[in-house]
C-alpha cells in the first residue's frame, strides 16, 4: 500500500465520552459516517486507534460492520500512532480525517490528494484558519511525518500537532472557495451541544451529502448553527493552549 485515508479516533474522549460510537441516527454511529464519507475520497481506509482496552469495543464494532484496515498504536501520542501506521503499511502519503469531523469535505481531500501524492519532498497540506471548523484537517507525506515524529516521540501526550511543525517550511494552506470560509458554522463533534446539532443535521442529510450542500442549507437556517457555534471560541482557545505547550 502506498496511499491511504487515515481516520484518527479513540474512545477515551474527555469532553464527550465515547463519542466515536454514539448513535447519530437510527442507522449510523459516528464511526459509520466517517467511514462512509472516507470511501468517497477513493483511497484504502485505515482506522488508526489505540492499543488501550478502552478501544476494544470500537475495534470489535468496526470489524463486524466494515471491511477496512484497523491499526492500533499509541493511546496518547497521536503522531507516534501515525508514524507506526505509516511504517507498517509502507505508506508514502495519507489523507487524515479527524474522528470529530463528521461532515469533512471529501471533495477537498480527493481533489488535493492528486497534487500531494506527486510531491516527494517533506510536505503537509493543511486548512487555513478561516475554514469552516471540521471541513478539512491534513494531507501529509511520510517525509514530513518523520520530521514531526522526531520532535514528538519523547512527549507522552500529543493531540494537536502544530507545535511540532514549527520551522518546517514545507507547509501549505489549502485553497478554498468562498462557501467554506468565514462562516459561523461548526462541523465538529466535541461537546454535548455538537452532538445535538449533528443529530438534527442527519435527520435532514445522509452520510454522503456534500459539505457544501450542508453549509448552504445552514446559511438559510441559522437556528441550527446557533445550537453549537458558540462553542467554537472555547474550542479554539483549547487548541491554541495545546499548541503553546510545545
Amino acid at each position: 500500500m502506498t496511499f491511504a485515508t487515515i481516520i484518527t479516533a479513540r474512545s477515551s474522549s474527555k469532553r464527550l465520552e465515547n463519542k466515536i460510537l454514539l448513535d447519530i441516527s437510527k442507522n449510523y454511529k459516528c464511526v459509520d459516517i466517517l467511514i462512509e464519507r472516507s470511501k468517497l475520497v477513493g483511497l484504502p481506509i485505515i482506522l488508526a486507534t489505540s492499543i488501550a482496552k478502552s478501544d476494544d469495543k470500537l475495534v470489535r464494532y468496526v470489524k463486524n460492520n466494515h471491511k477496512i484496515i484497523i491499526f492500533r498504536g499509541s493511546l496518547n501520542n497521536k503522531v507516534k500512532r501515525w508514524y507506526n501506521c505509516f511504517t507498517k503499511y509502507n505508506l508514502t502519503s495519507a489523507c487524515f480525517i479527524d474522528g470529530d469531523d463528521l461532515l469533512f469535505d471529501y471533495h477537498l481531500y480527493k481533489k488535493n490528494f492528486i497534487k500531494a501524492k506527486k510531491i516527494s519532498r517533506p510536505y503537509m497540506l493543511k486548512n487555513p484558519k478561516n475554514i469552516v471548523t471540521g471541513a478539512f484537517t491534513y494531507i501529509i507525506n511520510f517525509k514530513f511525518l518523520e520530521k514531526i515524529y522526531k520532535k514528538s516521540q519523547k512527549v507522552k501526550d500529543v493531540d494537536v500537532i502544530e507545535g511540532f511543525c514549527k520551522n518546517i517550511n514545507k507547509i501549505e494552506n489549502i485553497k478554498l472557495e468562498k462557501t467554506l470560509v468565514d462562516k459561523k458554522i461548526r462541523l465538529t463533534l466535541d461537546y454535548t451541544d455538537d452532538y445535538i446539532f449533528f443529530k438534527k443535521i442527519f435527520k435532514i442529510f445522509n452520510p454522503y451529502s456534500s459539505t457544501r450542500e450542508v453549509i448552504k442549507y445552514l446559511e438559510k437556517h441559522s437556528e441550527l448553527t446557533k445550537i453549537n457555534f458558540f462553542l467554537n471560541k472555547s474550542w479554539k482557545l483549547n487548541q491554541l493552549k495545546q499548541k503553546e505547550n510545545f
